[in-house]
């Protein structure tokens, strides 16, 4: 998933974790996708929930942090090919399209459809020292999603992702794909309606309750 849908999961959950700092919660479940700025393996950044909770015996001021950070694996984890799939009119779309198709279209319609009224904090700490995140990366993935999230919008969540990939050549096809897909307003309309997009974030939500690593840090089992 691209940070607007990581956000919208998030506060899906926001509830069941009820997290001691909301902004501090936030900034965790974007985080692990600072990996591109600093130029990192996805390993390095996206780990086991297990390697995740271990961090909140280690460094129980940053539970908050933790807490964001494990929903956004957790979310990685979900397979949303396989509950697509589940839809009898939307597999031959899902078939004949590029396996990046699917977080553009979840990222383009929770940006027009879902509404979220959240500050992040974006800033250090042990987590991300341990990670071997530097200062600076988080500095520049802090100035870059801040104003994407006071005011979200498919063209700056198509800049923030150009930007991250650093003028990567399979990102610059990806995004003008993109632009192609949002500009699109019928074509858009019927895949958001044969997707049954509220039914799939559900259904992530549902995936995403049921692991033992959510059990250990909700509150609403």
């Amino acid at each position: 998933m691209h940070p607007y849908s990581h956000l919208v999961i998030a506060a899906e959950l926001e509830k069941d974790i009820q997290p001691r700092q909301a902004n501090e919660y936030y900034w965790g479940a974007v985080a692990p996708d600072i990996r591109y700025i600093a130029d990192v393996e996805r390993t390095q950044t996206h780990l086991p929930a297990e390697s995740i909770l271990e961090y909140m015996s280690k460094y129980p001021e940053s539970d908050s942090f933790i807490k964001g950070y494990l929903i956004h694996c957790l979310t990685d984890l979900v397979d949303l090919h396989a509950l697509l799939n589940q839809r009898i009119l939307f597999r031959p779309i899902l078939q004949s399209s590029p396996h990046q198709f699917v977080p553009v279209m979840l990222e383009s319609y929770f940006i027009e459809h879902t509404k979220l009224d959240i500050q992040l904090l974006a800033k250090p700490n042990n987590i991300l020292t341990d990670l071997k995140i530097n200062d600076e990366h988080i500095s520049i993935f802090s100035a870059m999603i801040k104003p994407f999230v006071i005011n979200p919008s498919f063209e700056s969540a198509l800049e923030f992702l150009r930007t991250l990939g650093q003028n990567n050549p399979r990102i610059e096809e990806y995004v003008n794909a993109a632009r192609s897909f949002d500009g699109n307003n019928l074509l858009k309309s019927a895949l958001f309606t044969l997707s049954n997009i509220p039914k799939l974030k559900q259904q992530v939500v549902s995936e995403i309750h049921s692991t033992e690593a959510f059990k250990q840090i909700s509150v609403n089992p």
